[in-house]
């Protein structure tokens, strides 16, 4: 696991993680509410395993990136473009879990000549799309309410809401993280002091890059493609109260050909039980990418 820094061409700074080979095909994983790339950070050998390798980049705030204040997707789309163009790297899969999920889905839907596959875990909706309005659950309703009508309250709500999701994670982290073959492995050092310092953010950021990152999922509009020519794969927790199962079925409507995994009696947090899964269909939707492009220039 490697730390770097991309002077973005603005002069803000951006922080990625690499994990595993980078002679490997790229993964781009964007992460959830709450500073959660460490999550993967245990895979590198099911990464290798699967000649595969993760760019885990950070959202304006987070971890050694740039606060921006009022950026919205299409900016963050922008700074992921950069990135990409810095590591030399063509096409890639590119995965999100809950608002990371919308991030993806962003650069997804604004830059497909990139894009091998997208993988939606938990995604978050374009909450300020006026059709999905009458499907978002009563968590997403509340968030938007206060960011719309008491800012400086929707502040204080997201540190406190950041902390809780950070601790669970490392809660849930030394009880999950396990080898191929099912035996627990204690989390490294390094992860547990990532996620200690992402709670340690909060506090010193007072909230900004949450509130931040809450503005821009409030206020997102994206057009879907009529037809996505990169695989899409969703999954969806059965329990899930952020990122319910009438979210997965509008994206499943709107990404026409996608694949759909209901995942029973797991929540927002299945990612932590189901990463292997996840990544075997990942790897399953870059092989199939390859398959098409090869048939396309054959027909071309």
């Amino acid at each position: 696991m490697e730390q770097k820094l991309l002077r973005l061409r603005d002069g803000r700074t951006l922080s990625y993680f690499l994990i595993g080979n980078q002679q490997n095909r790229p993964i781009v994983y964007l992460h959830g509410f709450g500073s959660s790339s460490p999550i993967m950070f245990e895979m590198e050998e099911e990464l290798t395993r699967r000649n595969l390798y993760l760019i885990a980049p950070d959202r304006p705030g987070y971890g050694k990136s740039s606060l921006f204040s009022g950026y919205d997707l299409h900016d963050y789309a922008k700074d992921l473009l950069e990135l990409a163009d810095s590591l030399k790297l063509s096409a890639f899969s590119i995965a999100g879990w809950s608002t990371g999920g919308l991030f993806a889905q962003a650069f997804a839907n604004r830059y497909p000549s990139k894009i091998r596959s997208l993988t939606l875990i938990g995604s978050t909706l374009p909450i300020g799309l006026k059709r999905v309005k009458s499907i978002l659950p009563i968590s997403w309703k509340c968030v938007n309410w206060l960011i719309e009508k008491a800012p400086a309250f929707s502040s204080k709500a997201a540190k406190l809401i950041s902390r809780w999701i950070a601790r669970k994670l490392k809660k849930r982290l030394s009880l999950s993280v396990s080898d191929a073959s099912g035996h627990p492995i204690p989390p490294a050092s390094e992860v547990k002091e990532l996620l200690n310092q992402a709670v340690k953010d909060v506090s010193r950021l007072k909230g900004r890059h949450l509130y931040d990152e809450l503005s821009a999922v409030c206020s997102a509009v994206l057009e879907y493609p009529e037809d996505s020519y990169f695989p899409v794969t969703i999954w969806q927790g059965e329990k899930d109260l952020f990122s319910t199962h009438a979210a997965s079925s509008f994206l499943k409507n709107e990404y026409k050909r996608a694949n759909l995994f209901l995942i029973p009696h797991k929540g927002h947090f299945m990612i932590l039980d189901h990463r292997i899964k996840i990544l075997d269909h990942l790897e399953e939707g870059m092989n199939r990418f390859g398959r098409l492009t090869k048939k396309k220039s054959r027909v071309d």
